[in-house]
């Protein structure tokens, strides 16, 4: 698939070093237009929006936040704990966005698989359907994104 300019920075703003010390690409070797179109079409065969994808992420971390720190069940199928860090960052794709720097680890109580992402994860598949690239530290599968979370 063809790289727009635009997407060439900000694919270069994704490196390791550039906005994040381990950038947003991983060991993917894809185009960014490659990465955003791949994940758009698996979760197009689910059925499911990123919108509803990124609105269950947020109602878990919005939860999570509640316990400062503490895991907090969540009608007996999750576990939610929310770390908040210090400051902001900002989105990758140049919208101006800045997020702010936290981190939601939810388990599931039935098979005590354990998914983590953050707040710019959320921004991102939002407004952007990016789940990052293979390899990234928080690259969440779409498909696998949505069983964990019960809406596939």
């Amino acid at each position: 698939m063809k790289q727009s300019p635009e997407l060439e920075l900000i694919q270069a703003n994704m490196m390791p070093g550039a906005l994040s010390a381990h950038g947003f690409i991983g060991q993917d070797s894809r185009k960014l237009a490659d990465i955003l179109h791949t994940d758009a079409k698996s979760l197009e065969k689910t059925g499911i929006t990123k919108e509803a994808l990124a609105e269950k992420m947020q109602e878990l971390t919005d939860y999570g936040m509640r316990g400062l720190g503490t895991p907090m069940p969540v009608d007996d199928i999750f576990e939610v704990e929310v770390g908040d860090y210090r400051g902001k960052l900002p989105c990758p794709f140049k919208d101006n966005a800045k997020i702010d720097k936290r981190q939601t680890v939810v388990r599931r109580l039935d098979t005590g698989v354990i998914i983590r992402w953050t707040d710019l994860n959320i921004h991102m598949i939002k407004e952007h359907g990016f789940f990052e690239g293979y390899g990234s530290v928080y690259r969440l599968d779409p498909v696998e994104l949505a069983r964990f979370l019960g809406i596939a």
